[in-house]
């Protein structure tokens, strides 16, 4: 016995501007703003990145444009302290990164 089922089927395709984040461990940088946060409790000001991890102490601009950096990737809320996704980049020592990208959509 041979059946043959058949049905029109509307595709509809749109090319679609996005932001992904993709998975990468080659920000040492990033990762290690998150474990000296975590080392902290949980926080981090300007002040400790340049003492701890750049090793100038006088560069508060430094410290401050690192943390924005890691508040943009949503690692950090605006009072230095580390979000679900900051702790979760500290543990796993990778980072999200965002990729903007147009991208193909069929459905």
């Amino acid at each position: 016995m041979n059946i043959s089922l058949s049905r029109n089927v509307k595709l509809h395709c749109y090319d679609i501007l996005m932001d992904m984040g993709i998975k990468t461990d080659k920000r040492p940088d990033i990762v290690a703003v998150t474990k000296r946060a975590q080392e902290l409790g949980g926080s981090i000001t300007p002040e400790i990145i340049c003492k701890d991890l750049i090793n100038r102490p006088k560069a508060i601009s430094a410290g401050r444009n690192i943390l924005q950096r890691c508040q943009d990737l949503d690692l950090f809320d605006d009072r230095g302290r580390l979000t679900e996704e900051g702790q979760r980049t500290a543990e796993e020592e990778t980072v999200f990164m965002p990729e903007t990208g147009t991208y193909r959509i069929w459905f």
